[in-house]
């Protein structure tokens, strides 16, 4: 299985970029075959979060739109029957929101009949803008915001690359975003300085109408 798994990974570029950008983490369903994937599309940020993991790690790199039609081709081709997901994560997704299109047109142009695929990305919302929406509801792509809660804490840790707290353009976000998905979920991070305030926050979501997790 591993032989199989590093061979077909080498062929379509699923391994980390190290030029390019981006990579795609799999899930085995079975002997061979893989139902779920996450898709690194990019390892750079419009923010500059405090506490970001990737500090220091992540290259800023970005998958070529060659790598990205490789794999949509790949993961369409490996479907046997039934239902197939793949979740797109960076860095910040929506910064390559045309690689997201791409891999989601060339999965859609090769799928077989009888398989079905989903989407969804992890997103901290602040670039969603009207422009996505109909790729956005047209593939039914399910989009989980990230946030650190009320605008006291998000501001003071989820800054962009000056500095400033980036609290009023997630709500734009999320006011966009909205107008196709009804129901939005967010994603609440939490640290040993906020965990004090985790009951405050949550409810902070909840007030604004989403969906916690």
């Amino acid at each position: 299985m591993k032989k199989w798994i590093d061979a077909g990974m080498k062929t379509t570029g699923l391994i980390p970029l190290e030029s390019a950008g981006g990579s795609c983490g799999v899930q085995l369903a079975d002997e061979g075959h893989i139902r779920y994937t996450t898709v690194h599309l990019t390892e750079e940020c419009n923010l500059a979060c405090t506490y970001c993991f990737g500090q220091g790690h992540m290259s800023g790199g970005q998958m070529s739109r060659q790598k990205a039609v490789d794999f949509a081709r790949w993961f369409a081709g490996q479907a046997r029957s039934g239902s197939y997901a793949v979740a797109f994560f960076g860095g910040e997704p929506f910064l390559s929101f045309s690689l997201m299109r791409l891999i989601i047109d060339t999965i859609e142009e090769h799928r077989k009949p009888g398989t079905y695929f989903s989407f969804s990305a992890t997103s901290n919302g602040t670039l969603i803008r009207d422009s996505h929406l109909e790729t956005l509801e047209r593939n039914r792509i399910s989009v989980m915001l990230s946030t650190d809660g009320d605008q006291e804490t998000h501001d003071r840790f989820r800054v962009d690359k000056r500095g400033r707290g980036s609290f009023a353009d997630f709500l734009k976000g999320y006011e966009h975003l909205r107008k196709v998905q009804p129901k939005v979920t967010a994603r609440l991070t939490f640290t040993p300085e906020t965990v004090g305030d985790l009951v405050r926050n949550h409810e902070a979501l909840l007030l604004k109408g989403t969906s916690k997790n």
